[in-house]
């Protein structure tokens, strides 16, 4: 009997133990990602770094399946996740030129978010540093070479 008693106890305190974060409420603090809540089109791209302007265009937004977040940008990374710039609109990100960027590869992603979202600046990652409730999109490959 009191053999019985025992393991009840212990499955009781493991339960306590390994799920205390467990509640309706761990979106609101943790970062929210989804692959496929959000996901865009276009490219990829690949730019010959030589001193002629190199703009992208043909970004879509393919898919938004998603009401999350009243504010939304398209962000330009590099491959590890840093953040290189932040856009408000597709149109101002059509209107960077990649030539400037010099040899390398980075990222396009299309993010929506809440104004309480903690970390979206330059030279943050991504991957690590944002707070807060957000979905992001799948990425874009934006590759930059040197010419032959």
């Amino acid at each position: 009997m009191n053999y019985s008693l025992l393991s009840f106890s212990i499955v009781s305190v493991i339960t306590v133990f390994f799920l205390p974060s467990c509640s309706l409420n761990d979106d609101i603090n943790n970062t929210v990602k989804s692959e496929t809540a959000i996901e865009i089109s276009g490219g990829p791209y690949t730019f010959t770094i030589d001193n002629t302007p190199d703009f992208i265009s043909g970004l879509e937004i393919v898919k938004d399946n998603t009401s999350l977040g009243s504010q939304v940008a398209w962000i330009v990374t590099e491959s590890n996740g840093n953040i290189l710039s932040i856009h408000s609109t597709k149109d101002d990100l059509e209107s960077t030129n990649f030539n400037d960027a010099g040899i390398g590869n980075c990222l396009i992603w299309w993010l929506r978010y809440n104004p309480e979202l903690k970390g979206l600046s330059i030279n943050n990652n991504i991957n690590t540093d944002l707070q807060g409730t957000f979905r992001l999109s799948n990425s874009i490959v934006i590759n930059r070479t040197t010419s032959s």
